[in-house]
């Protein structure tokens, strides 16, 4: 390794936080009630991890029979309701994120939308992967009080929000032997070594992954799911942030797994996928799977 490269990697062990977590409250439009928002009938609840942090989520039940709740995990840049104002060489609507959310709502399905720690309003403590699976055993134990079928959870996640989504649904599926109806997860990576490698390709991939604390391990946790949980990527094939081969990736291990997995690529960016319906292409597969079964 040239001492280029080992400056590179000792500036992302030792940065490695900033990179990766980006709540910018200074930067952002702070997250209101959700009627504001427009997402109305919603609750605004805080539930407690087991490390004594607050943790806010919207949540609204299905507003007909026969339709599934989603739980739904954002990014790792901003909050529910804005990612920031684009740099002048970026096009895409800062409040996509909510755009996702309205359209579940106005599908009348169910909807917990999670804010993980340090983000939105949920508690200002330091993001990390090991927080992270605090919030996400406060975040199974709300849906266990809430009695949702399996067969009517559908958990997504976009980018890091990915990550969360992957996690909660191997947790489910391992830990309390309830796996989700369904998996859709948009520009996401394989793993966070793939991720750091992809910009750095200079760098040892060993030495790369021993230097991070957050591994987010999304090809893992592909590993850990039953194959009754059907799983849905989205990619942008001009996504410049997470390039659509961590998508490949992350199908050819569902694929190995023998799981039940569609891959849709799109003619989209990073951020700019909203127009895509892609709730609506979930829930209509959701729909198929209960018609068959």
């Amino acid at each position: 390794m040239s001492l280029f490269s080992w400056i590179k990697l000792h500036f992302l062990r030792l940065f490695q936080d900033g990179f990766i977590f980006k709540p910018i409250h200074n930067y952002v439009i702070k997250m209101k009630s959700p009627s504001y928002h427009e997402l109305y009938n919603t609750d605004e609840k805080y539930i407690t991890t087991a490390d004594n942090v607050n943790i806010q989520i919207w949540h609204h039940k299905p507003r007909e029979k026969n339709l599934p709740t989603f739980v739904c995990f954002h990014g790792n840049t901003g909050n529910w309701i804005d990612v920031g104002e684009p740099k002048p060489d970026e096009d895409y609507d800062r409040h996509y994120r909510l755009e996702l959310l309205q359209s579940i709502s106005e599908q009348k399905a169910g909807l917990i939308a999670v804010s993980m720690r340090g983000y939105g309003n949920s508690q200002r403590t330091k993001p990390s992967e090991k927080g992270f699976e605090k919030d996400l055993d406060a975040v199974i134990k709300y849906i266990k009080e809430q009695d949702i079928p399996k067969d009517e959870l559908i958990i997504l996640g976009e980018s890091l929000g990915a990550a969360m989504a992957y996690r909660l649904a191997a947790k489910l599926t391992q830990e309390e032997h309830n796996p989700p109806a369904m998996l859709v997860v948009i520009a996401s990576f394989s793993n966070m070594t793939k991720r750091v490698m992809q910009d750095h390709p200079d760098l040892d991939e060993k030495a790369v992954e021993k230097a991070l604390k957050h591994k987010f391990d999304n090809l893992a946790n592909t590993a850990l799911l039953s194959n009754e949980t059907h799983l849905m990527l989205f990619h942008g094939k001009n996504d410049a942030a997470t390039f659509n081969y961590h998508s490949h990736l992350l199908e050819e291990e569902a694929q190995k797994c023998e799981l039940n997995v569609v891959y849709e690529e799109m003619d989209c960016a990073h951020l700019d996928w909203s127009e895509y319906n892609i709730t609506h292409k979930a829930i209509e597969h959701w729909q198929k799977m209960h018609a068959s079964s």
